[in-house]
């Protein structure tokens, strides 16, 4: 590696905005340099930044000046967007922060060269007005949530003396696809499909248990209690937006449970852990994973984003509508409730922090369930 004025790591691949100081790295983030103060013409530089404004705030931080977000109000929304987004890398899992960036990549174009100080209510409608033809409700409740979280810091650090979000909802936006849930005759086509599948222990773990998909991939089997016919769900592996694999544990206390499972899973279970151990030991040195519970054959970890045409492969060998691994879990939190599970109970298996949770979003019954407890209810009043 090359050396510019005593500092060590640079060479012709840095693309330099010399004005700023802030470039571009050869790996494909971002960082900066910035002259040591007191060191006699020494710089220093940093790197590892997701985004050109991240660098220029560490930047502004570690020299002061004119632009240091120290400044208050000032600074613009961009320049307070990248600030807490530092703050939330070191803080927070890698998913949300990266959902944090790309709630502020989709705000900057209407309001990130705005100051603080002239982040208003009107600025926020109108920024909302033209997100609602390109977004759904979902992802617009989502933006100004996070907006909502920086603003408020940006008030308890007092940067500004109010939060404008607390005084603007964003409107209706695109509607988004509607949620698909398999029914419990669609289940039974599914399980049967996949009854000779290498994966059906995995499978069939899914479908009666509503794991999420991290959850499934980052199973271990020390955490796989065959004997109590339970599994131990605290460890996850996900794939972040930027598409960087990250394991850890669950994000809340309530996401860490113990899932039972019955006989026929058990067994199933079983069956793959003993086909694993011959798969492992006809690799030998090959063999790549670890102690994963469900790998590839040279013992790697399934990857999370692989899952989406897996399924969809299987629900149309099946003849069955095509499921996101997310609404397989929907179906059997919908199943739950459908059979008569108590909501409290189902909030438990699936790891909910909030009962509302699973109230609102998992809560959607057959309309001929819905018809039938209607009328027998109907039929008790009226005799």
């Amino acid at each position: 590696m090359g050396k510019i004025n005593g500092s060590e790591g640079w060479s012709n691949a840095d693309a330099e905005d010399m004005a700023t100081g802030v470039f571009k790295h050869r790996e494909g983030n971002w960082g900066f340099r910035a002259n040591v103060p007191g060191g006699a013409g020494q710089q220093v530089k940093r790197v590892g930044f997701a985004t050109m404004l991240a660098a220029y705030a560490a930047r502004a931080r570690y020299i002061g000046g004119e632009h240091d977000l120290r400044k208050g109000s000032q600074i613009s929304v961009d320049e307070w967007f990248a600030s807490r987004l530092m703050v939330i890398r070191e803080t927070r899992r890698a998913t949300t922060a990266a959902n944090y960036r790309y709630a502020f990549d989709r705000m900057s174009p209407y309001i990130g060269e705005l100051s603080l100080a002239d982040l208003d209510e009107e600025s926020l409608r109108a920024m909302y007005r033209k997100m609602a033809t390109r977004y759904t409700n979902d992802t617009l409740t989502t933006t100004h949530g996070r907006l909502r979280a920086a603003l408020r810091a940006a008030v308890r650090e007092r940067k500004i003396d109010r939060c404008v979000t607390d005084s603007v909802s964003p409107p209706p936006g695109l509607r988004g696809r509607v949620k698909r849930t398999w029914t419990f005759e669609q289940l039974l086509t599914f399980t049967r499909h996949v009854s000779t599948h290498r994966d059906r222990a995995m499978w069939l773990l899914w479908v009666t248990t509503g794991v999420r998909r991290g959850e499934i991939c980052g199973l271990y089997w020390p955490k796989v209690l065959l004997d109590r016919s339970e599994v131990l769900i605290n460890w996850q592996r996900t794939i972040t937006a930027e598409g960087r694999i990250v394991e850890g544990i669950p994000k809340t206390d309530r996401a860490e449970r113990i899932v039972p499972i019955n006989d026929q899973v058990e067994g199933a279970v079983r069956e793959w852990r003993s086909l694993q151990a011959e798969q492992r030991l006809g690799a030998g040195s090959e063999w790549l994973g670890d102690d994963y519970v469900f790998t590839t054959y040279q013992g790697r970890p399934h990857h999370p984003s692989a899952f989406d045409d897996r399924l969809a492969h299987l629900a149309k060998g099946a003849g069955l509508p095509v499921l996101t691994p997310h609404e397989l879990r929907h179906t059997y939190a919908s199943r739950c409730l459908e059979h008569g599970m108590d909501v409290k109970l189902v909030s438990a298996m699936l790891g909910h922090s909030k009962v509302e949770t699973t109230m609102n979003l998992y809560q959607h019954v057959n309309p001929l369930v819905a018809h039938e407890a209607a009328n027998a209810l109907a039929a008790k009043m009226l005799g």
